[in-house]
């Protein structure tokens, strides 16, 4: 959080939501994630939010005094054993549904279900964005839309 930036190799590990980190031949996680500001890895940031059950790392797509994150999982299915003839399933990793999020500069997360739903989150801006909606001709809450919608809102 001083602005420090430090270039360490870094991964995300979706299972046990880390950041792992090499230092020295060594690998690590980070142990006070609150501390850091953010973690690039490639063209990916993310942010830990501490938020409850929800909380963790989120993937940031739109960063200002509304954020567009997305919180990224996986479920380990354990391996099932069978017989000689049917043989052994290996246990796997599954990717859950990824959840986007929308949080307001009072850092209540807001998990987003639909256009309306975003609408109804951005209430203070809503006539204009419902306009916007309108002239862009969006119609479902795909990240690519919701981009374009909370950039726009940002710019009011």
């Amino acid at each position: 959080k001083d602005s420090t930036s430090v270039s360490l190799p870094l991964r995300y590990n979706l299972y046990s939501n880390e950041m792992e980190y090499q230092y020295d031949g060594s690998n690590y996680t980070v142990g006070n994630p609150q501390s850091l500001q953010k973690a690039v890895i490639g063209k990916s940031e993310f942010v830990y939010l501490p938020l409850g059950s929800q909380g963790g790392y989120y993937e940031i797509y739109v960063w200002g005094k509304c954020c567009l994150l997305e919180k990224k999982s996986v479920k380990l299915t354990a391996a099932e054993f069978g017989t000689p003839i049917t043989g052994t399933i290996p246990a796997k990793f599954t990717r859950n549904r990824d959840v986007l999020y929308l949080l307001d500069s009072n850092s209540h997360p807001y998990q987003v279900g639909n256009i309306k739903s975003v609408i109804d989150f951005l209430q203070d801006q809503s006539p204009k964005i419902e306009n916007f909606i309108k002239q862009e001709k969006i119609k479902n809450a795909k990240k690519e839309n919701l981009i374009k919608i909370i950039k726009y809102y940002n710019s009011l």
